[in-house]
């Protein structure tokens, strides 16, 4: 075990498709070193990539690897949440494998977290390689859940966000309903605890995605249903 004091926890995915997790870990392990802190990365395996594996091993300097294997497919929100149980550091941060040219913006974020803002949602500044349709269409979806929900967050579909572990300790770790997103939920709690971060670096282009159109027009209206179930309660 590192000697440096456990500063972040990261939660992140396999990434069989696009293949950036050794990007970002290594990416994470340059920043811990270049502060002389240490993190942990908690990996769970949402697509099964590590199925017909035993024992998955990562080693990289001032990070605490742990992959995890779920019994069965998660999906990448139900994986997300399975990590925040396992985290351990005072600060959180999820994010996915191919936004690691983010890494160096994490500081950043971490000075935002004081006794008055418990979360810091990072809102992508460009998404290269994204069609101009899935653009759009993600447009219109922000518009509609800040519509339903009163938020004021953009790119509700952003990855990233770092949270003080107390929020966890204060709300709680599952949906309140089975159409419920977590994330969401967690946002209009917190309210003016809640800011956002505009990343300066962006994911890389490489026109690549876990889901085809019929699944990218399933997860937007599960968002809608979870705004609408949100705001009724």
């Amino acid at each position: 075990m590192n000697s440096e004091k456990l500063i972040l926890s990261i939660i992140t995915t396999t990434d069989p498709v696009t293949q950036k997790l050794p990007f970002l870990l290594e990416s994470l392990s340059c920043l811990a070193q270049s502060r002389s802190e240490h993190y942990e990365v908690i990996i769970v395996d949402d697509l099964e990539q590590w199925k017909s594996k035993k024992h998955v091993e990562f080693t990289f300097p001032s990070l605490s690897v742990k992959p995890i294997q779920p019994k069965k497919k998660q999906g990448q929100l139900k994986a997300i949440l399975t990590g925040l149980q396992e985290a351990k550091a005072p600060l959180v941060l999820t994010i996915d494998p191919d936004l690691y040219p983010c890494v160096p913006e994490i500081p950043n974020m971490m000075k935002m977290i004081n006794e008055n803002i418990f979360a810091v949602h990072a809102v992508r500044s460009s998404r290269p390689g994204t069609s101009f349709f899935r653009l759009a269409g993600s447009v219109a979806i922000n518009m509609l859940v800040r519509k339903i929900t009163g938020l004021k967050v953009h790119d509700i579909g952003s990855p990233i966000t770092l949270f003080d572990r107390k929020v966890f300790s204060i709300l709680p770790l599952h949906p309140s309903s089975k159409n419920s997103n977590p994330r969401l939920q967690y946002y209009l709690r917190l309210n003016s605890k809640l800011t956002s971060y505009k990343l300066r670096q962006c994911s890389t282009s490489n026109g690549l995605s876990h889901y085809n159109l019929l699944q990218l027009i399933k997860t937007s209206y599960k968002l809608l249903e979870s705004a609408m179930s949100l705001r009724k309660s």
